[in-house]
Protein backbone atom coordinates (compact mmCIF):
# COMPACT_ATOMS: atom_id res chain seq x y z
CA UNK A 1 0.00 0.00 0.00
CA UNK A 2 2.72 2.46 0.77
CA UNK A 3 4.06 2.26 -2.78
CA UNK A 4 0.80 3.09 -4.74
CA UNK A 5 0.49 6.40 -1.75
CA UNK A 6 4.24 7.05 -3.10
CA UNK A 7 3.43 6.62 -6.95
CA UNK A 8 0.20 8.73 -6.17
CA UNK A 9 2.33 11.29 -4.34
CA UNK A 10 5.14 11.69 -7.15
CA UNK A 11 2.58 11.99 -9.78
CA UNK A 12 0.62 14.96 -8.23
CA UNK A 13 4.14 16.27 -8.09
CA UNK A 14 4.71 15.69 -11.32
CA UNK A 15 1.54 17.49 -12.29
CA UNK A 16 1.93 20.27 -10.18
CA UNK A 17 5.61 21.29 -11.87
CA UNK A 18 4.20 20.68 -15.60
CA UNK A 19 1.53 22.64 -14.36
CA UNK A 20 4.33 25.31 -13.14
CA UNK A 21 5.97 25.28 -15.99
CA UNK A 22 2.92 25.87 -18.56
CA UNK A 23 2.24 28.97 -16.68
CA UNK A 24 5.59 30.14 -16.87
CA UNK A 25 5.57 29.42 -20.47
CA UNK A 26 2.54 31.50 -21.07
CA UNK A 27 3.77 34.49 -19.03
CA UNK A 28 6.96 34.42 -21.01
CA UNK A 29 4.31 34.83 -23.98
CA UNK A 30 2.49 36.92 -22.96
CA UNK A 31 5.24 39.50 -22.42
CA UNK A 32 6.85 38.60 -25.76
CA UNK A 33 3.42 39.52 -26.78
CA UNK A 34 3.43 42.70 -25.29
CA UNK A 35 7.45 43.76 -26.12
CA UNK A 36 6.21 42.96 -29.93
CA UNK A 37 3.29 45.41 -29.67
CA UNK A 38 5.68 48.44 -28.25
CA UNK A 39 8.21 47.41 -31.12
CA UNK A 40 5.59 47.92 -33.76
CA UNK A 41 4.02 50.93 -31.87
CA UNK A 42 7.80 52.89 -31.83
CA UNK A 43 7.98 51.98 -35.64
CA UNK A 44 4.76 53.69 -36.71
CA UNK A 45 5.92 56.80 -34.29
CA UNK A 46 9.59 56.77 -36.22
CA UNK A 47 7.89 56.53 -39.55
CA UNK A 48 5.31 59.51 -38.77
CA UNK A 49 7.98 61.63 -37.33
CA UNK A 50 10.12 60.73 -40.43
CA UNK A 51 7.19 62.20 -42.83
CA UNK A 52 6.28 64.91 -40.94
CA UNK A 53 10.21 65.89 -40.93
CA UNK A 54 9.90 65.40 -44.81
CA UNK A 55 6.93 67.38 -45.18
CA UNK A 56 8.53 70.28 -43.76
CA UNK A 57 12.12 70.13 -45.39
CA UNK A 58 10.83 69.75 -48.87
CA UNK A 59 8.98 72.88 -49.50
CA UNK A 60 11.71 74.73 -47.85
CA UNK A 61 14.50 73.27 -49.86
CA UNK A 62 12.77 74.11 -53.06
CA UNK A 63 10.65 77.54 -52.34
CA UNK A 64 9.72 77.62 -56.03
CA UNK A 65 8.13 74.34 -56.81
CA UNK A 66 4.54 74.49 -55.88
CA UNK A 67 4.58 70.29 -57.05
CA UNK A 68 7.12 70.37 -54.27
CA UNK A 69 4.90 72.31 -51.74
CA UNK A 70 2.13 70.19 -52.39
CA UNK A 71 4.02 67.25 -51.51
CA UNK A 72 4.91 68.76 -48.32
CA UNK A 73 1.35 69.37 -47.24
CA UNK A 74 0.45 65.81 -48.03
CA UNK A 75 3.45 64.74 -46.03
CA UNK A 76 2.79 67.44 -43.08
Amino acid sequence: VPISEDLASRRTDLADERTQLANERTALANERTRLASERTLLAYVRTSLALVAGGVTLPNLFPGSPGIAALGVVLF
